[in-house]
């Protein structure tokens, strides 16, 4: 049997040969998730030689990897705000960009002190956005979800946090409208579907084939559940503000339908890590 870094060297080899992103990385979060070790400790175990078992399940990870099948899937697991969550194809996989929308968000409330709203994240997947905000902050967090294998997984990653975080099945802002007698104000994040009929035939193969479509068509030019969720925002009792991730060249657009609903609101675009337009946030001036 091969040793563990005669092993990493050889999987890391084919996977290069067959443009793998980040073919050393892959290969050893396969392999640790393998072995029940963290990644960066393979290397105090280089000498030991895999069992036939191990083997064979590594074999199994790698032709699934070879497939373009997302490595989060393979090993059910995603990261997220130093958060470690379930995932499986039931949810979209959560991404740095999205991150970027949960400080915007947390710099918000702790700017105007507001503890009396109720932040609301719309379409939660695997909850990665309520439950990041639920650490930061005092604020009641309720979050939607249409998706019943969705709020299972979203349900897990709450009770392993023990967040404080209500779900309530449905569509986007429904659930909402009973209790708006019962809340005052509204906060509502969104990192909602947003793929165009253009964009989604050049994704790539790990999201194409193996995300969810229902969390990434956003309609034919990605913008449909903006407009969903403003218009449903009307029938609530009291909405304070929005933050709102988006994909490239969307971010005008959005900004400008949130100004023709609330236009006291003081809307404004933020750039991501890659100096791409990507969260607009907007917010009732106090």
């Amino acid at each position: 049997m091969p040793t563990i870094i005669e092993q990493l060297k050889q999987t890391e080899k084919v996977f290069s040969e067959n443009n793998i992103e980040e073919p050393q990385l892959t290969t050893r979060l396969l392999l640790s998730h393998i072995l029940q070790i963290p990644h960066l400790e393979l290397s105090f175990h280089y000498q030991k030689e895999l069992s036939t078992k191990q083997m064979d399940l590594f074999g199994n990870l790698v032709k699934r990897k070879l497939q373009r099948e997302p490595i989060q899937y393979i090993t059910n697991k995603a990261y997220f705000m130093n958060l470690k969550l379930k995932a499986t194809p039931a949810v979209l996989i959560p991404r740095p960009e999205t991150e970027q929308l949960v400080l915007q968000v947390k710099k918000y409330f702790f700017e105007t002190k507001n503890i009396k709203a109720t932040i609301v994240d719309i379409g939660t997947g695997s909850g990665c956005i309520a439950i990041s905000l639920s650490r930061f902050l005092p604020n009641k967090i309720i979050a939607t979800e249409i998706s019943k294998e969705a709020i299972t997984i979203a349900r897990e990653n709450i009770q392993t946090y023990n967040a404080n975080v209500k779900i309530l099945p449905g569509n986007i802002l429904e659930p909402l409208y009973n209790l708006s007698n019962e809340t005052n104000e509204f906060f509502i994040v969104a990192n909602p579907p947003y793929i165009s009929s253009k964009d989604l035939k050049i994704l790539s193969p790990e999201i194409s084939n193996y995300e969810p479509k229902i969390a990434l068509y956003g309609g034919e030019d990605g913008l449909i559940f903006y407009r969903k969720i403003l218009e449903q925002s009307q029938k609530l009792k009291k909405v304070i503000g929005f933050a709102f991730e988006v994909g490239k060249g969307q971010a005008q657009a959005v900004k400008k339908m949130i100004q023709i609903n609330y236009p006291k609101n003081n809307t404004k675009i933020i750039k991501d890590l890659s100096n791409i337009d990507r969260i607009v946030i907007s917010y009732a001036l106090m």
